[in-house]
Formats: structure tokens, sequence, C-alpha cells
């Protein structure tokens, strides 16, 4: 098996409230500002747009670098990866009017090394995601929003992830040249 081969990811999270499609739209659309109040920025890297949700707009979370691909106002956003940050791909956010109200649905589509997805990424990328909708519906319900406790692999990935960026963060910038 080569090294360079690559996974392909589609994931799905999903949930439906009792709110209008432009009651849920207003919190989408201030994704990555300082009025963002659906990231779960409390307990993730926080989500930043340098343009909110607009065409162009650059950012990401953490190490993940995006930009805002397409805006359908009041409907959906799409963000596609940063390829110099090894993925190739993209997420968006999609709303839907339901019986009940307004079903806001968070897909991902990615290119990467299967180990990095499926071994370390998708465990945060899911518990971040069920955060954020747990952050809808209490903007939505006008709660505080209630954090579930996190699985054990979850933390332990986490808590990888900041020795990693620990330990590189005094070498990052710098250039290694051979005295001489």
């Amino acid at each position: 098996m080569s090294t360079s081969s690559s996974t392909v990811l589609r994931n799905v999270h999903q949930r439906e409230v009792p709110a209008s499609a432009e009651e849920v739209w207003a919190l989408v659309e201030r994704l990555g500002t300082a009025a963002d109040c659906l990231w779960p920025s409390d307990r993730w890297p926080a989500l930043r747009l340098d343009r909110g949700v607009a065409i162009g707009s650059k950012g990401g979370h953490g190490p993940i670098r995006y930009h805002v691909a397409e805006v359908e106002e009041g409907t959906w956003v799409r963000f596609a990866f940063d390829p110099a940050g090894g993925f190739v791909g993209g997420h968006e956010f999609r709303l839907e009017s339901t019986d009940h109200g307004t079903r806001l649905a968070h897909e991902l589509e990615v290119h990467a090394p299967g180990i990095v997805l499926t071994g370390l990424i998708l465990p945060l990328h899911d518990a971040l995601l069920e955060d954020l909708l747990d952050d809808l519906e209490a903007n939505i319900r006008r709660v505080p929003s209630r954090r579930r406790r996190l699985p054990v692999g979850v933390c332990v990935r986490r808590t990888v992830i900041d020795v990693v960026e620990a330990l590189s963060a005094p070498f990052a910038g710098r250039s290694v040249t051979a005295a001489g």
C-alpha cells in the first residue's frame, strides 16, 4: 500500500430545531465573527473568518485552513479546504425547512491519508459538530448550552495535538542552516 494513498470521507451531522430558516440563517451567517454564538469556542479552537460568511473570506479553526467558496443567502454556505494543509475537499452548512422548523446539516467531504482522517480527525470533528448543534438548539430555545462530557478518546487526541503544537511552536518560522 502506498503511503500517498488517501481516503475519501463523507460525514454528516444534522439537527432539526423549532425555528424558521431565517432565524437559523441569522446564526449561521455570524460564523467566524465576533458575534458568532454557534461555534463552540469555549472548548474548541475558535473559528475565524476574515470577512465572515462571504465568498472569498479566509480563515479556519486550529490548524485547519479553508475559505468560503460559495454562499446561497439563507440556504447554505460551502467552505473549501486549503490543500497546503493536507486536506482536499470541503464542508458546508445547509438549511432545509421542515414541517416542524428547520434542519441544519453540516456535511464534510474530504480526501486525506486514511489514518489521519479516521484515527485522529473524525472523532474530534464529530464531537465539535455535536457541540455546535447543541449551541444551535440552545440559541433557538433561548437556554444556556449544556456541554456533554467528551469521550476519553477525544480528550486523548486533543492532548496529543496540543503537545505536538507546543513542541513545534519554537521552530515555526525558523530556517535551519549548516554552520560552516
